[in-house]
């Protein structure tokens, strides 16, 4: 049986990334356990694109989530963080994007038409690059 933190640590968590107090929160994000990690899958998403300081930290705990499970639960996560008006979209793109492309290409695709379907020229040309990237004229890995 494994044991869980209390809900309330995950509370905690969550209160911590919400306010973009992300270093207080690696720090106990580290000592969770991936059941612990899916519970807070999307405040960890939306993290890992709003602070270009702790990006690979935050990339690597949630890659420490089971493959498939990301794999089932990337799409919806991404599409909901897409539409939040907070996110920056000219850096989401790209970092979900190296994110998604080892995870789910079908996500990574879904990404790319979003930004070049944007009305914003700078978005559509990121897009434009990503879609290079993802036909191998680039480096992939982000």
């Amino acid at each position: 049986m494994t044991i869980l933190a209390s809900p309330r640590l995950i509370d905690i968590v969550r209160y911590a990334l919400r306010n973009r107090q992300y270093g207080e929160a690696l720090e106990i994000i580290k000592l969770l356990k991936e059941e612990e990690l899916k519970l807070i899958f999307d405040e960890l998403l939306f993290a890992a694109i709003d602070h270009l300081g702790y990006v690979q930290d935050l990339r690597e705990q949630i890659l420490r989530i089971d493959h498939t499970w990301l794999y089932d639960h990337i799409e919806a996560s991404v599409r909901h963080l897409l539409l939040n008006p907070q996110v920056d979209l000219f850096y989401a793109y790209p970092l979900l994007f190296a994110l998604a492309v080892n995870v789910n290409p079908k996500v990574a695709t879904y990404i790319i038409d979003q930004a070049k379907r944007s009305q914003d020229p700078e978005l559509i040309e990121v897009g434009e690059d990503l879609q290079a990237r993802f036909d191998g004229k680039d480096n992939v890995s982000g």
